[in-house]
């Protein structure tokens, strides 16, 4: 342990995991059914050691918060815990958050309110998020005539874009200027399950590789399988045909010469989806410019991996996450097992815990040797952590890229086809 101990600034507590929703984009259609609530004198205990070193709580995990049946009890030993100037946050479907759970909820100095809202077509969000009623549209307007009235400091959105919602954007971010929604966080559907895949609107190989890439594409597409098939170009199609594949390895040679990796396969899958991607270009910049116009903060995700900004979300804003079984766990995407589909192949991805609260404290775990090793590790992604999305080999059965436990640097867990590290698929805290 360090000679002075540190603390995160940020603590995120799975409350519950138990929901009324069946989401098509949620993390607990991809896993087995163990829904619980975190144990009440388990939490009074971690208020007790960790709040008074921290600045924010946000209660929220894998599943709906307001589902605990000692929620506002939670909020009161939040706040009993916290400095005075602490923020709690958290995030909700928006369902259960009736006017009257509202009234008892606010005398504790609620920060801000999260909802998660993918469309203002009614029909739609159905669809998205089996479940929700109009009760979830109707407590939304409850709940900005609350924020107007000062008693919450932020009202905010969260919304996963896809196909099916994309060009909903738009009336969305209408709908909440008239609701005076302070922020509005939009993300990338993560595919947990093979359905999901088909939704995506992102590349998962780099903007330099993607344009190198296309550049062959366009030029070479009804003869670009040959080059990745066989190493060997036959002979016998002479003329044209060669002189573009020697054209594209030449390409290819510089690309890698200049520190570009090129992912082939992933590429030539990827191209399909050009018509879509540029659609998404336009929608996400009109809606950039309409949010701009209302004063609206935006945070829109990247369409391409930027690996120059690549970084741990948890680990940037000294954040931490502990599970509804009171274990220290680094992110959201090591909270629970289930498996993604990212680079054509399926990943399983298996929890990591740091240790549990329940017989350690906060200053312990967060300052051992090997949750320090972590941290050092995450804070510096780019030099630590290759980028599976553009080697050829992620697409190919990697031995590496079929869990998260450990990856080709020695590194683990293995971070090196988190969407999230690349402002893809977005934590909001």
């Amino acid at each position: 342990m360090s000679d002075i101990p540190t603390y995160p600034e940020i603590l995120q507590i799975e409350i519950s995991t138990l929901c009324n929703f069946s989401c098509a984009m949620c993390l607990r259609n991809g896993r087995e059914n163990h829904s619980k609530s975190i144990d009440i004198s388990l939490y009074r205990k971690i208020a007790k050691e960790a709040f008074p070193n921290v600045k924010k709580i946000v209660l929220y995990g894998v599943g709906e918060p307001l589902m605990h049946p000692d929620f506002l009890e939670i909020l009161k030993i939040t706040r009993k815990h916290l400095p005075p100037t602490g923020l709690i946050d958290f995030t909700t479907n928006g369902a259960l958050l009736t006017p009257e759970l509202l009234t008892q909820i606010l005398p504790y100095g609620i920060n801000r309110i999260v909802v998660s809202l993918d469309t203002s077509n009614f029909n739609r969000l159905q669809k998205m998020r089996e479940g929700a009623s109009e009760d979830v549209l109707n407590n939304l307007k409850n709940l900005s005539t609350f924020r107007q009235s000062n008693k919450i400091q932020e009202l905010a959105i969260e919304s996963v874009v896809m196909r099916s919602n994309l060009y909903d954007l738009p009336d969305l971010i209408e709908f909440c200027h008239n609701l005076k929604v302070d922020s509005i966080f939009i993300s990338h559907v993560l595919p947990y399950h093979e359905e999901m895949i088909k939704e995506t609107l992102y590349i998962p190989q780099s903007k330099e590789s993607w344009e190198i890439s296309r550049q062959i594409l366009e030029e070479t597409w009804d003869h670009f399988s040959s080059l990745i098939q066989s190493t060997l170009y036959t002979k016998a199609n002479k003329g044209g045909p060669e002189k573009l594949l020697a054209k594209s390895k030449a390409k290819i040679t510089l690309a890698r010469e200049s520190g570009i990796d090129i992912n082939l396969p992933a590429i030539i899958g990827n191209y399909q989806k050009l018509a879509i991607i540029e659609d998404t270009k336009r929608i996400f910049h009109e809606v950039q410019t309409l949010a701009d116009d209302y004063q609206i903060r935006l945070e829109l995700p990247f369409i391409f991996p930027d690996l120059t900004r690549r970084e741990c979300p948890y680990a940037a804003k000294k954040a931490i996450l502990i599970n509804v079984q009171g274990e220290l766990v680094p992110c959201y995407n090591l909270l629970h097992s289930h498996q993604i589909h990212v680079n054509d192949h399926i990943r399983d991805e298996i929890p990591f815990q740091y240790g549990s609260l329940a017989t350690h404290s906060i200053e312990e775990l967060y300052n051992s040797k090997k949750f320090t090793e972590l941290k050092k590790f995450l804070r510096d992604m780019r030099k630590t952590a290759e980028w599976c999305g553009d080697c050829t080999y992620s697409s190919l059965d990697c031995f590496y890229i079929n869990t998260n436990e450990n990856d080709c640097l020695g590194n683990s867990p293995n971070c090196n086809e988190c969407l999230f590290s690349v402002g893809i698929v977005k934590c909001i805290f």
